[in-house]
């Protein structure tokens, strides 16, 4: 339990940083650079798990099924903004988070 909840914190934090990091080194703009950072999170994720699963106790080794569903919901969470509804909720909040957040959601679902 305590390995599946530092697990969460890693995967968060590095998805975000190692994201941001990741994704100054892709050269494109507007919605691919969006899609870019949903594949570039979920990849880093699903790593950030492979390492865990070795290194914490109690924490499954993922499956290639665990980085395609993390890839599905990332990119589902980045969509909500486009619907006009979830988009009013979501003023004011950094839209690349929902990828992570949808990345991380996506890898604990499948594993």
């Amino acid at each position: 339990m305590l390995g599946r909840l530092v697990l969460i914190l890693l995967q968060l934090s590095g998805g975000w940083y190692g994201g941001i990091l990741l994704l100054k080194y892709v050269p494109l703009s507007g919605a691919p650079r969006v899609v870019a950072f949903v594949i570039i999170a979920a990849i880093v994720v699903w790593l950030i798990g492979v390492v865990g699963a070795e290194i914490l106790k109690n924490v499954e080794r993922p499956s290639t099924a665990a980085l395609a569903t993390a890839v599905i919901v990332a990119a589902i969470a980045a969509a909500l903004p486009l619907i006009p509804v979830v988009g009013t909720f979501l003023t004011g909040i950094n839209t690349l988070y929902l990828p992570v957040v949808g990345a991380m959601i996506g890898y604990q679902i499948s594993n």
